[in-house]
């Protein structure tokens, strides 16, 4: 899964982005889904708290 903060991408562009990796990733590695999320939950020193940003994609 991709996850990508901030508003969705538009069809075009989205198609795009896949052809990009496609081009660029092994087969494993090329995302099945890409997700939009407002905003990365973050931790106190900035960093992306990747468990529950997981968990916040993961709910809604």
């Amino acid at each position: 899964m991709l996850c990508i903060e901030g508003n969705n991408l538009t069809g075009t562009t989205e198609e795009k982005l896949t052809q990009r990796l496609k081009d660029s990733l092994n087969r494993f590695e090329i995302p099945k889904e890409i997700r939009y999320i407002d905003n990365f939950i973050q931790t106190e020193t900035g960093k992306i708290n990747k468990p529950k940003t997981l968990e916040h994609i993961t709910s809604t």
